[in-house]
């Protein structure tokens, strides 16, 4: 990974508004067990950017109420 790279978080096509969009950078799951929000979790707006100046996995999900998208990942 180059230093100074970085990674643009988007919502999937057909998100409902009022969504949240939330990251993990130290690969676990931004939903907590028991369907929570896990502390590690960071929100960010979509079309955020994230700084990436070491490799490492990045673990998405979206919220909406207390629906959660699939994970997705990518490393």
């Amino acid at each position: 990974v180059v230093a100074g790279s970085s990674a643009t978080l988007t919502f999937a096509a057909g998100t409902p508004a009022g969504s949240t969009l939330y990251y993990t950078t130290d690969g676990s799951d931004p939903r907590a067990y028991g369907g929570g929000v896990s502390a590690s979790a960071q929100s960010i707006a979509s079309g955020g950017t994230l700084p990436i100046n070491t490799s490492r996995v990045i673990r998405v999900r979206t919220r909406n109420g207390t629906t959660w998208s699939a994970l997705d990942e990518a490393s």
